[in-house]
């Protein structure tokens, strides 16, 4: 996992009781700006998350629950201003980082149904802010749109929509040897 996410709650493996144990979190106003800047988005408002951490396997470690955003992105078409909620469940795993290289396949067949393999534990640790953070940098969307916003094709001095060119068709002139247009 990358560790240049602004949200960092790292725990020690070692410190995880047998039975398990629960963590809360709540992104700091320093830490939801600098979110909002590591996702180019306007605002991170709010983040928490709430995480059931349990042993899992030989060493490794089960990281289950849910981080919910209330985020700011720019409208796809207006540029605007959009509110979203952003709600992920989180179902993880981790092992020891030399149990994780060791069971990779290298050539692997790509199942996007299948459970996503353990990440690694590092140095011993395992960063559940990270966590929280990757769940909602996966849950924001792509294409925001402010109710409302429809795109409308520039129109030019005469009133004609702007035709939009295939840049197929303008490679295909240059192998032809015939310049492109310039509309």
């Amino acid at each position: 996992m990358p560790d240049d996410l602004p949200l960092s709650r790292p725990l020690a493996v070692a410190d995880i009781p047998a039975d398990g144990l629960v963590v809360d979190i709540v992104a700091e106003p320093n830490e939801r700006v600098a979110l909002a800047a590591a996702f180019d988005i306007l605002a991170v408002s709010r983040l928490k998350a709430r995480l059931d951490i349990a042993r899992w396997r030989r060493g490794g470690v089960r990281v289950t629950g849910e981080v919910e955003a209330e985020v700011e992105q720019s409208c796809v078409v207006t540029l605007d201003p959009v509110a979203q909620t952003v709600h992920e469940i989180i179902e993880m795993t981790f092992l020891p980082e030399e149990s994780v290289h060791a069971a990779a396949e290298p050539d692997a067949h790509f199942d996007p149904e299948a459970e996503d393999p353990p990440e690694p534990i590092v140095a011993g640790v395992i960063d559940l802010g990270v966590v929280a953070a990757e769940h909602v940098a996966l849950g924001l969307d792509p294409y925001p749109r402010k109710p409302g916003a429809v795109f409308e094709p520039v129109i030019d001095a005469e009133g004609a929509a702007e035709e939009r060119r295939s840049p197929f068709a303008v490679l295909s002139q240059f192998k032809r040897g015939t310049p492109p247009d310039s509309s």
